[in-house]
């Protein structure tokens, strides 16, 4: 680190600025066999990234996926047994992270999210479930409902969920929404790929096969 930023090794004496390609940084120093530093390009193009020293551990959230590491509000992954990503790494591009040592306890990472947290619903069993709601798709025969990739409708009333293909498949899945339209329940396994929509130039949706 130099002047609150962070730098990586590229040879022996060149160090690139740790946003280098994330974004676009030019910073980069040159140091001697001491690794004093003899010159460089000092200006980034961001500022410099904020760092927390914590000592604590993860805590587990029990959700219908399972047992979910959470710091703070955010959700994570495991990438191996010393590093979480936010659960957002990849739909979301977030960049949070956190290293953690031998016994679990957080010794560093980037803390900066760039959404906002998750929220979930406690469940009469104790259960935690991830607030969503549905997605509107339009389509030649009317609207239909979206949720993780699966199509589903209405069922005895605007609060129960039902998937499309309950009779022609079988499939048990549903989804159970609180006055304002949020996923507060449901079973969520189907018995079956989710099926695939093309979009059309007028913005209908065409299921495809």
């Amino acid at each position: 680190m130099y002047d609150n930023y962070t730098f990586s090794l590229c040879g022996k004496n060149r160090l690139y600025c740790s946003s280098r390609l994330s974004a676009k940084c030019p910073a980069r120093l040159v140091v001697d066999e001491n690794k004093h530093i003899i010159k460089g390009t000092f200006d980034h193009s961001h500022p410099p990234p904020k760092y927390h020293q914590v000592s604590k551990k993860l805590q587990f959230l029990p959700t219908d996926k399972g047992q979910i590491p959470m710091f703070g509000s955010h959700s994570f992954f495991y990438a191996s047994s010393k590093l979480v990503y936010c659960s957002r790494k990849l739909r979301g591009k977030c960049p949070a992270k956190l290293m953690l040592d031998k016994e679990g306890y957080i010794v560093g990472g980037h803390f900066e999210h760039n959404h906002a947290p998750p929220e979930f619903f406690k469940t009469a069993n104790g259960c935690y479930v991830k607030i969503e709601r549905l997605i509107v798709l339009n389509t030649p025969r009317g609207e239909v409902f979206l949720f993780r990739g699966y199509t589903f409708s209405y069922y005895t009333g605007k609060k129960n969920l039902r998937c499309s293909r309950r009779i022609s498949g079988k499939c048990h899945a549903r989804v159970k929404l609180d006055d304002d339209g949020f996923i507060i329940g449901g079973y969520f396994d189907h018995s079956h790929p989710p099926p695939i929509y093309h979009r059309t130039a007028d913005g209908l949706f065409i299921k495809r096969g």
